[in-house]
């Protein structure tokens, strides 16, 4: 069986941080255009349906932090580089890939109708998150 292919695209594509937000997460079938019904689901979690608005506010990155016991004061720790195991900062590959600071939201759609668009969830990217 042949599925067919479908875009994504959000509206708007500029998102702020812990401001609320109407996002809209357009799904279309390339071929046609016809609006492809589905699930918008953001970190896991299902939010809304396919081309319709929804109100949302996407959490603040957390900055870690870790106490120093000499000094009992709160630290901002700049984590060593995940794609960088040795600590040197060369990001030669020798860890896994990442810049150790928390990955934006991962927002996609996953369409009702799995006999003619497929089974797995579409990625929607083009979103700068600030």
């Amino acid at each position: 069986m042949l599925v067919r292919p479908f875009m994504v695209r959000a509206e708007p594509n500029v998102i702020n941080y812990g401001q609320p937000v109407q996002l809209t997460i357009y799904a279309n079938d390339k071929r046609n255009g016809e609006p492809v019904s589905g699930k918008v689901i953001i970190d896991s979690v299902i939010v809304a349906d396919t081309n319709t608005p929804f109100n949302y506010t996407f959490p603040r990155p957390r900055v870690p932090r870790r106490r120093r016991a000499f000094h009992n004061q709160d630290v901002l720790v700049a984590p060593r580089r995940r794609d960088d195991d040795n600590g040197n900062g060369d990001g030669d590959g020798d860890g896994p890939e990442g810049d150790g600071e928390e990955p934006p939201p991962q927002i996609k759609v996953r369409p009702n109708d799995p006999g003619t668009y497929g089974t797995f969830d579409e990625i929607v990217t083009g979103i700068t998150f600030q």
